[in-house]
């Protein structure tokens, strides 16, 4: 049954075509799999987030310097020499 872009399976079907199933998840033909017993939920099956998710690279591209100008150039001409403390 697909209700609410989430299938139920019985616990029955889910352990005859478990790797299917899995299959279907992890390629997100499935978004979400609820195994079922007696038609209360048991377990939830659903892909592992991306790799892309989250933060890192999420500003990639959008950050922009003047015409010319050279990241990797260094600013000082001599070393800089930090303050002992």
């Amino acid at each position: 049954m697909l209700k609410d872009n989430v299938r139920h399976i019985p616990i029955s079907e889910f352990k005859a075509n478990c790797l299917e199933i899995m299959r279907a998840v992890e390629q997100r033909k499935l978004p979400r799999v609820i195994v079922t017993r007696r038609g209360k939920p048991v377990a939830e099956l659903s892909a592992m987030p991306s790799a892309t998710s989250g933060l890192h690279g999420c500003l990639k591209g959008r950050a922009k310097g003047p015409p010319g100008f050279d990241l990797t150039k260094p600013i000082l001409d001599v070393p800089w020499d930090p303050p002992r403390v």
